[in-house]
């Protein structure tokens, strides 16, 4: 079978995974790349692997591709897409596509005048920090697309060949799609630092803070993944402990003022969650709920 090839306009952390992850597929090869930086595209090109062209303009490696992802940064799409259009366009029938959680495909609808190209967006639900790592976690990895109808069954057949999850979603709620995982893996890391920070206040040494967590939260990722979110909970606001929790609340906001906002509203949605699970009374709930309010003014 004929290999299909792919353009990577954007030679950043997405880029370098989707590129070394479809180079060693048996359908797609990686056929050409662009970057704003030389240096970066060569970086780029080598972490892909043989046989990746880098060219100086977006459009002359667009050309050389049926498939394009476009993996800037999302300010930068639009830019790229005027820049191939001002030059040659793209190809007749390509399929073009952006790599963003927030952006929808519409905003490759510009890309469309004058010519007949499919457009499309698909965000992977992972956490790319070093695409050295990313590689190798991306197997199983759940991939939102969206895009014109003739695009969708491609990028699923693109999906499955890189072993993702592809889901189609809606691309008017694609914001909220976004901000679910901006929560569980963003604000994880802000949520772990916290916990590392009230730690060495409490007096653990600062480089035992880290390890000293890491079982808590596998602990709890593991009960999470075998019971469920509600049945997972533990902790004072699930037992109805509401001393334990004023306790909590009066010293964080000596100590630890800037995290107090955080640990109440945190609290409050756990309240929720604790009489999902039904381990407290609604009498609980309103006096934890009137606890957290009094130390939120």
């Amino acid at each position: 079978m004929k290999k299909i090839d792919v353009t990577i306009l954007g030679s950043g952390r997405v880029g370098q995974t989707l590129g070394y992850l479809l180079q060693r597929t048996s359908r797609y090869r990686v056929r050409a790349l662009w970057s704003r930086h030389r240096r970066r595209a060569r970086q780029a090109a080598r972490f892909i692997g043989r046989g990746v062209r880098i060219t100086s303009d977006p459009a002359d490696a667009a050309c050389l591709g049926r498939i394009i992802f476009i993996t800037t940064n999302d300010g930068g799409i639009k830019e790229i897409c005027a820049r191939v259009a001002a030059r040659r366009g793209f190809r007749p029938g390509s399929l073009v596509l952006h790599c963003s959680g927030s952006l929808t495909s519409d905003v490759l609808r510009p890309s469309k005048k004058n010519v007949r190209i499919q457009i499309g967006a698909c965000h992977p639900l992972q956490t790319i920090a070093r695409p050295s790592e990313a590689v190798k976690n991306f197997a199983g990895t759940y991939c939102a697309y969206e895009g014109t109808r003739s695009a969708l069954p491609k990028i699923k057949s693109l999906v499955k060949a890189l072993k993702g999850v592809p889901v189609k979603i809606n691309c008017r709620q694609k914001n909220l799609y976004h901000a679910a995982g901006v929560i569980a893996s963003n604000y994880l890391v802000t949520l772990l630092e916290s916990g590392q920070k009230f730690l060495a206040a409490a007096g653990f040494p600062k480089n035992i803070t880290w390890p000293a967590l890491k079982p808590l939260i596998r602990g709890a990722i593991t009960n999470i993944d075998r019971l469920g979110g509600p049945e997972a909970l533990t902790g004072p606001v699930a037992r109805g402990d509401a001393l334990t929790v004023r306790d909590h609340l009066k010293l964080i906001k000596k100590k630890l003022p800037g995290h107090l906002p955080f640990y109440v509203e945190m609290g409050k949605l756990t309240v929720k969650i604790a009489r999902q699970k039904g381990t407290i009374s609604l009498c609980q709930a309103q006096a934890l709920n009137k606890l957290f309010k009094s130390f939120s003014r």
